[in-house]
């Protein structure tokens, strides 16, 4: 069957700094019946959130007495992956992914930030 499922679970981190994205996805994806070349197109939907020591919903600011984490937010995102197959079982790929993340939300404001962009990988498959 062409179709399957996956999920993705990853963190980005933001240069010359220590907080990062969180981001979980739920995959859809179909597989091209192509031998030994594997190319396949997806599309998913999860969860995004900003992992650092003042980002947490509940963080108060020491100073103001205010909340001012912010909230996970929802993400989507399509893909494509072009993989050679090693084994019936393993293939090693490169991946590409369009991530859109604009709905992390500060608490005590309510403005959304836009973490949205593009996810390069190298990876092995497991098939079964």
């Amino acid at each position: 069957v062409g179709f399957g499922l996956g999920i993705d679970n990853y963190k980005t981190k933001f240069k010359g700094d220590t907080s990062k994205i969180v981001t979980i996805m739920y995959n859809i994806f179909y597989h091209f019946p192509i031998p030994v070349i594997n190319i396949k197109i997806g599309l998913g939907s999860g969860k995004t959130k900003l992992d650092c020591s003042t980002c947490a919903e509940d963080y108060i600011d020491p100073e103001s007495g205010k909340k001012i984490g912010y909230k996970a937010g929802e993400a989507s995102q399509w893909y494509t992956s072009l993989g050679i197959q090693l084994t019936q079982f393993i293939d090693i790929h490169m991946s590409y992914r369009s991530v859109t993340s604009k709905k992390i939300e500060q608490v005590y404001n309510g403005a959304k930030v836009n973490y949205s962009g593009k996810v390069k990988g190298l990876g092995l498959s497991f098939n079964f």
